[in-house]
């Protein structure tokens, strides 16, 4: 599920998060957020986890297959990890388009 208060600017900024049922003081700190006047995102973890198991799996499909795919899901979810793995998942994680040498990426960064 997720939620969402009008209001976001650029003067007005947004806290985003994920909530999970077994950290329920995120969710109060969201609330908490959205009650004082700030534009808040989140989604619900077993909502991301499940959205997660619809994009498809590349590992094994044809190149045109593969290659018939929208660009930002055909390198998402490769041999069962998520911008990781075969056929291309690690290898086109980063956009290259703007920042081809970009400093600092790391696993645990979105890459687009």
């Amino acid at each position: 599920m997720y939620f969402y208060r009008a209001g976001l600017s650029p003067t007005n900024p947004a806290a985003i998060g994920f909530t999970r049922t077994d950290y329920p003081e995120r969710t109060d700190i969201l609330k908490e957020l959205e009650d004082s006047g700030m534009t808040t995102l989140y989604m619900d973890h077993k909502a991301f986890s499940d959205t997660l198991t619809k994009i498809p799996d590349t590992f094994g499909l044809d190149q045109t297959k593969i290659d018939a795919m929208p660009e930002f899901v055909k390198n998402f979810n490769c041999d069962g990890g998520i911008e990781t793995g075969d056929p291309y998942c690690a290898d086109e994680k980063f956009s290259l388009d703007i920042c081809p040498t970009r400093k600092y990426r790391t696993g645990w960064h979105p890459g687009w």
